[in-house]
Parts: C-alpha cells; structure tokens; sequence
C-alpha cells in the first residue's frame, strides 16, 4: 500500500495532506480501519483530517455531521482497534512490532527494525474509555476485550 493509492481509494474521505506524515509500515492497517469507518459512517460526510504518528502509535482526527450514540461509539471503537494496532505494528514493515524509546520518542518497531531500549510496560495493553464501558486491544486476537477499569488505567 501506497500513500497515494490510499488517496485513490479513499478520495472524498481522506483530506489533502491527511496521511502524508503516516509511516510505511502503517499504510495497510489504516486501509481497513478507512474502509470499515467509511462504511460504518455511509451518508454522515464522514472526512479523515489528519492522521500523524504520536508516542508510537497512531492518532486521528475525524469529522462527520451529528449522527446517533450508537454509531458514534462504534466509530470510536474503531479509532481505539486502529490505535492498538498501530502500537504493536512495525512502522517501517508493518510486522508485529513493540515500543522501543529512541531519541526521546517511542516508535513501534519490530525485531529487524529495533533500535533504542524496548518498553516492556507497553506490552501489559492500555484500556480506553468508550460510551459503554472500557476496552483493551488484544493483539493476539486482533480485537477490543471490554474490561474492568482500574483507577490510572486510562
């Protein structure tokens, strides 16, 4: 997958310079997210403003006219599924990847692409909050388990 195939497949979804900052390894798992959201969010004007790399992982900024609870968690939910994806996928190669601190940042790298110091914390998940509860990615299963929340989880 390619940036500008991205802007071919998505054209009308995606806004110009939306995704020129997203790395490599990256690019496919932002496809399904785009093709699941789009599809999810048919007839809202549903627009991807910006998608940049922050503290390893991904992070997307949406816009869409007003639309029910319901389909704005589900919305949301996928937001959270790209996001944990992103945190244990390679950047670079889009293999199965760990939080590495490298000059003061945390990328998400794999075994063939580590460099800096790996950051085992990361490994244990993070729980986000949603409209019905909280959630943690599972990579092994490549979904959203709903959880407990635990005070300083989030």
């Amino acid at each position: 997958m390619t940036r500008n195939r991205l802007y071919h497949i998505h054209r009308g979804v995606l806004f110009p310079g939306a995704v020129a900052r997203v790395p490599a390894g990256w690019l496919g798992i932002l496809d399904e997210y785009l093709r699941a959201a789009t599809t999810l969010m048919e007839g809202s004007d549903f627009r991807v403003q910006r998608v940049v790399e922050s503290h390893g992982g991904l992070d997307l900024k949406w816009a869409a006219r007003p639309t029910s609870v319901a389909r704005f968690d589900a919305l949301e939910r996928l937001v959270i599924l790209l996001e944990g994806r992103s945190l244990t996928t390679c950047r670079v190669c889009g293999k199965r990847g760990h939080g590495y601190a490298v000059d003061g940042d945390i990328l998400a790298l794999c075994n063939d692409h580590a460099t800096g110091t790996r950051i085992r914390e990361r490994e244990q998940g993070f729980a986000r909050a949603t409209l019905n509860g909280f959630v943690r990615y599972d990579v092994d299963t490549d979904a959203l388990v709903d959880v407990e929340h635990r005070a300083g989880d989030v």
